[in-house]
């Protein structure tokens, strides 16, 4: 028997059958009925719990109300809008379903080493970044610094960023080893790597 922790031998099925049957027809007490003061009790303690809950709710409906308006520049955390537009464009709920589109049409399995499930992760087969990088020269007479909120409009309904098509469901080690995983690729031509 191996020290520490007590491990109980599985029971055989025969064991299992002579228990069941000893156990037939044996019936369980059943619990007597609550007194009245039980009865009080338990109505009162269920009356705090609702009253908790629907402080609680106030709270929440409150702290609402105290934070609209508290997004974007009025945020306490705005730095003056630089979050990058690649990073805008991979926020976008089509992005999220671009990828949710790629894991279904690869059953949720890298294509690579076969891992089901797992941290999965949406690998674009023409690097983001060069479609990035067509979609800005299409779009050139908008600037990627002033004209975000137009560009982020107008990527929406680029049809290469949600092509499920450039899409490959990789595992995160897996992924980890492609070319452009974290843009390394340009990151060696530019001689930084």
């Amino acid at each position: 028997m191996p020290t520490g922790i007590y491990q109980r031998k599985p029971r055989s099925l025969e064991y299992c059958r002579k228990l069941s049957k000893a156990l037939t027809g044996i019936k369980r007490k059943k619990r007597p009925p609550h007194s009245e003061e039980t009865k009080r009790k338990i109505g009162e303690a269920n009356k705090i719990s609702i009253k908790k809950l629907w402080q609680d709710l106030e709270y929440k409906r409150c702290m609402s109300i105290a934070h609209t308006g508290k997004l974007g520049v009025n945020a306490s955390n705005w730095k003056g809008g630089i979050s990058s537009l690649k990073t805008r464009i991979r926020i976008l709920p089509e992005y999220k379903q671009w990828t949710k589109q790629v894991y279904e049409r690869d059953n949720y399995t890298c294509q690579e080493c076969g891992q089901w499930g797992g941290k999965l992760e949406a690998h674009h087969i023409k690097a983001f970044s060069i479609i990035l990088a067509e979609f800005l020269k299409e779009y050139n007479q908008f600037s990627p610094i002033d004209d975000k909120e137009t560009l982020v409009r107008l990527a929406t309904k680029y049809e290469p960023f949600w092509n499920i098509s450039d899409g490959k469901t990789m595992c995160k080690d897996c992924h980890k080893l492609t070319d452009t995983y974290l843009n390394k690729k340009e990151a060696k031509n530019n001689g930084k790597a």
